[in-house]
């Protein structure tokens, strides 16, 4: 398949599990992937992973360094502007991928082509990457409604092309951008969900 999927992973002081996110990228079934890496405040150690990273898959991955701490939708917002790919999707620092997840999400959309966004389950995982958990989402109802949870804001696949349209993250709030999108995206009726645990959300 020739769509083009962009992952981004913005950093702040979470090197202890930053190689095993980039890995569970770079070992995706789906190879038609770029990697935007983004530390967010100077970290000599998490600057160092990056760079291997870059220097390993060359033209596939691409390093930002923020001199200070500038926030998540800040970075949001940065790797939106420098991504090339016609899906982006954001994948947290201390998280990492199914090794089918891009693959699902892909061919999801690409099937679907009135959808603008999707989402997934994903289990729990400990400190240490174990699986103590599970969460599953009902299938969503097409109502503009909080009553369905939001769908977690990493790891939801979503259209570039819907997001710039859509002014990209509103760079005032500096938290987690689920519900901003939820509601803009709900709008349009345009949201689904695969019910299949393609993330593992790592509990501290």
């Amino acid at each position: 398949m020739n769509t083009k999927v962009t992952v981004y992973i913005p950093n702040h002081n979470y090197n202890k599990y930053f190689k095993q996110a980039i890995d569970s990228v770079v070992n995706q079934t789906y190879d038609n992937w770029e990697l935007i890496l983004i530390i967010d405040g100077y970290n000599y150690l998490s600057i160092k992973t990056a760079n291997i990273y870059k220097k390993k898959y060359k033209n596939k991955i691409k390093v930002f360094t923020n001199k200070k701490n500038l926030g998540l939708r800040k970075c949001c917002n940065l790797a939106l502007a420098n991504c090339t790919g016609k899906y982006i999707l954001r994948l947290d620092a201390d998280d990492f991928l199914n090794k089918s997840a891009l693959i699902n999400f892909v061919n999801f959309l690409e099937d679907k082509k009135n959808i603008d966004l999707v989402y997934s389950d994903y289990f729990y995982v400990d400190e240490t990457g174990n699986v103590i958990d599970i969460n599953v989402h009902e299938k969503i109802d097409r109502k503009k409604s909080l009553f369905n949870i939001p769908a977690h804001g990493a790891c939801s696949m979503i259209k570039v092309e819907t997001l710039k349209k859509l002014g990209g993250y509103n760079s005032i709030f500096d938290a987690q951008d689920g519900y901003e999108l939820w509601l803009k995206i709900l709008d349009k009726k345009s949201i689904d969900n695969i019910n299949l645990p393609l993330f593992y959300y790592r509990q501290h």
